[in-house]
């Protein structure tokens, strides 16, 4: 598992955005080391998408520790090749995700255990809010509620107030009243009296 997740995150838009869901306790104590140096990586390189493995070792060994052990580099140096050379793994988007879930899935059980034992400053607010995180970071929202927000009752308290009326009936019949936000649009032949009508 420690390769498909490092492999994964060696993309700069991969990283950004599953990186703070990856424990120490998730990767063996070598993997964590190179992935915590990839978020370095990254940081000191903002023009690269993606880790370049032969570039990555060599800074890895020579500068963020050239003081390791010979016999720990060693090890470290033989993982970060062979992840050169390992092909692309299908499935990691899942593996990913269920990173993030467990992430989110043990802050809401603190949240609520402390509701529980009476720790009345949290409430069922700060669960929905972790929810909607959650959601929003892992990408689960559907493109209409990514663009427009989730659907609610309150959205519709601007359209149920009333808007401006027109004074001519037809206009009020075809177009209905005219509020903030609306587009309505009048076709007009040349001079056939369009700043008249809008005056």
């Amino acid at each position: 598992m420690d390769y498909d997740v490092l492999k994964a995150l060696s993309e700069r838009e991969a990283y950004e955005r599953y990186a703070r869901f990856v424990k120490h306790s998730s990767l063996s104590k070598e993997s964590y080391s190179i992935f915590s140096a990839m978020g370095e990586w990254f940081k000191n390189n903002p023009t690269h998408q993606t880790i370049p493995w032969d570039s990555f070792q060599a800074w890895y060994v020579l500068v963020r520790h050239a003081k390791m052990d010979k016999v720990e580099l060693d090890i470290h140096k033989q993982l970060i090749a062979s992840l050169s050379t390992r092909p692309e793994t299908d499935g990691l988007q899942p593996l990913m995700e269920g990173l993030a879930k467990r992430d989110y899935a043990s802050q809401i059980a603190e949240l609520a255990l402390r509701m529980a034992d009476g720790d009345y400053s949290k409430g069922f607010d700060d669960i929905e809010r972790l929810l909607e995180d959650y959601h929003k970071r892992v990408g689960n929202l559907t493109s209409y509620d990514r663009d427009l927000g989730t659907f609610s009752v309150s959205t519709l308290q601007s359209v149920a107030k009333p808007g401006l009326q027109w004074r001519l009936w037809g206009l009020q019949q075809s177009c209905g009243d005219f509020r903030q936000g609306d587009l309505c649009v009048f076709a007009k032949r040349p001079d056939s009296g369009g700043t008249t009508f809008l005056a």
